[in-house]
């Protein structure tokens, strides 16, 4: 049966669509730029898909974010956290302190807290602190914090505040890996 043959946007591999007629190829012209043939990677705009691994099942999405990486918390009562990494290699069990600036929403003092793969929670050097008059641009009010990552695993950082917790779930790995 004769068909139309659509190609997708030149930024795409090719891969052409083959459509039986009297399809409604108006749709699928619509949703071809929202689907790429292979998946891309590096686009600020969308987020990089976390890799999960036996240490961390379901580790934050991380966003490519002006060359900074940026992660996102989840929370069950609705509370937003972000989190931008300082560091030139800030996912790395290195055991250096690193420096991740916080926005979360919520009111009354934060508390944070970091576990590491041995469940034990002593991997916060400092922080949080407040930070005022900075430009990341996320909702809620900003904190600085120096967390060391001193082995590989799966790391969570939790923000508390009256309404509830949101958090934080980092795959660190080893120096050599990372590098």
């Amino acid at each position: 049966m004769p068909g139309l043959t659509i190609e997708p946007p030149s930024h795409h591999r090719h891969c052409p669509v083959r459509l039986p007629k009297g399809l409604a190829a108006a749709i699928l012209l619509a949703a071809l730029p929202l689907s790429a043939c292979t998946p891309g990677g590096g686009n600020p705009i969308h987020p990089t898909v976390p890799v999960l691994s036996k240490t961390c099942p379901a580790p934050s999405e991380i966003l490519d974010s002006s060359g900074l990486v940026e992660v996102v918390g989840t929370s069950a009562q609705g509370l937003t956290l972000f989190g931008e990494l300082q560091d030139p290699d800030p996912l790395s069990a290195s055991g250096e302190t690193k420096k991740i600036i916080w926005r979360v929403t919520g009111t009354g003092d934060p508390v944070m807290t970091v576990t590491g793969p041995s469940a034990e929670a002593d991997a916060l050097d400092w922080g949080p602190r407040l930070h005022y008059g900075s430009n990341y641009d996320r909702p809620g009010e900003e904190y600085g914090s120096g967390v060391v990552f001193d082995a590989p695993g799966c790391w969570t950082v939790t923000f508390t505040r009256a309404e509830g917790s949101a958090s934080v779930q980092f795959q660190v790995l080893s120096a050599k890996d990372a590098g």
